[in-house]
């Protein structure tokens, strides 16, 4: 299970906690979506880093994310 490991790796690698730190000091705009959840500048920061990442490391994986919805990939 190589594949499994090496996206267990990315995974567990997670950069998103020290964004989200330094996304959230001092004041947090928040606006909200249609459905009434809430959005920051770091949720769209934090996705945008893991979409680059799985780009870069799973090039032919699909991603589904909340904030820019899904890119098809060419994985089975």
């Amino acid at each position: 299970m190589p594949e499994l490991d090496r996206i267990m790796t990315v995974a567990v690698a997670d950069a998103s906690s020290s964004r989200a730190r330094n996304s959230w000091r001092g004041d947090l705009a928040v606006t909200y979506k249609t459905d009434s959840s809430s959005l920051t500048e770091a949720d769209l920061s934090i996705e945008e880093m893991w979409r680059e990442r799985i780009r870069r490391d799973f090039p032919s994986h699909g991603i589904l994310g909340e904030e820019f919805g899904s890119d098809a990939g060419a994985s089975a």
